[in-house]
């Protein structure tokens, strides 16, 4: 409340009013100040160039790649999408980047106009040993962590084998054990790439073939290019809207998917429902190799599903006389 009063009092109103973006950002940063924050890794909202975060002065600036997300906005070509991007950069300031291609060349472009130092960052297997994080895409991001982390504080590589060790990241291919029902794997794609990557770790692990699918994502996403994806990859499938009021209902994405008789549920628990009873329960009891859920599509329905979870397990460890 207090935190509403101040933007009450700072920004205009009207036309020239804040959006919900910008009211978040700047919100974001007073709470930094106060708490007198010394390290703040701060993400762009899109693009960069025009995004409400870029109003800060940058240590270092990471472009982690440049991706086909947001190109009605941004593009309509990738090239376009790197110029967008190339806007966080600022002159003497260092820079990294994952991206490779033709978006990689109008990156170093930029970089060089504006007087950036700009540097390249491979994958790397360097951190296979230590990190948790399944799939392969996390060796460009552990890169780029690790040699953002080392150009800011001088790190042993002992400190980072630590770093990354300790490292935790719910809903990105995270896999979630259910007594009793079938396991879940969550993450949380909502873009192109991202069910690109996905469908990377499930034919690497084996998965391909063996999941059934939950699905759900938000209006503006491309979900027909993701579901293309990754429909090929899954045997049964659910689609269930997040959370969310531009959250696509479940009846007008199967008709946006082109399949009107595709299975749709109300929310996530009733999606989850309807895939846990399609598997003989005395497997599920006997703990037979039952094959996962996959649920993806947004990360809030990633969270949607975590919440539930969490509160399913607050319930169970009550007092039943206290119920």
């Amino acid at each position: 409340d207090r935190m509403l009063a101040f933007l009450s009092d700072i920004a205009p109103s009207g036309a020239r009013a804040p959006t919900y973006f910008e009211a978040l950002t700047v919100s974001a940063f007073e709470l930094f100040r106060r708490a007198r924050v010394h390290v703040a890794v701060v993400e762009v909202g899109i693009g960069g160039r025009w995004d409400a975060t870029n109003v800060l002065s940058p240590e270092l600036s990471i472009v982690t790649n440049v991706g086909e997300d947001h190109l009605d906005v941004l593009g309509p070509t990738l090239q376009d999408v790197a110029l967008q991007k190339a806007g966080i950069f600022r002159k003497g300031v260092p820079a990294l980047t994952g991206a490779e291609g033709d978006a990689r060349m109008v990156l170093h472009g930029e970089a060089r106009r504006i007087g950036a130092r700009l540097i390249d960052v491979p994958p790397t297997d360097r951190f296979d040993d230590v990190s948790p994080l399944p799939g392969g895409h996390q060796r460009r991001n552990l890169a780029l962590a690790a040699a953002a982390a080392a150009s800011l504080v001088p790190l042993t590589d002992a400190t980072l084998d630590a770093g990354i060790a300790s490292l935790r990241w719910p809903g990105r291919l995270q896999r979630i054990v259910r007594p009793g029902r079938r396991d879940l794997i969550l993450d949380g794609a909502h873009n192109i790439d991202g069910a690109r990557a996905l469908t990377a770790h499930m034919d690497r692990t084996g998965l391909s073939g063996r999941c059934d699918l939950l699905f759900g994502g938000l209006k503006d996403k491309d979900l027909a290019g993701m579901f293309e994806i990754l429909a090929p990859r899954v045997r049964r499938i659910v689609l269930v809207p997040p959370d969310s009021p531009r959250a696509e209902l479940p009846a007008d994405l199967a008709t946006r998917l082109g399949n009107p008789a595709l299975v749709t549920a109300p929310d996530a628990a009733a999606g989850l429902r309807i895939l846990d009873e399609r598997i003989p329960l005395g497997d599920l009891q006997a703990g037979r190799n039952v094959d996962p859920i996959i649920a993806t599509g947004s990360l809030i329905l990633v969270g949607d599903i975590l919440r539930g979870i969490e509160d399913e397990a607050r319930a169970s460890r009550l007092d039943p006389r206290e119920s």
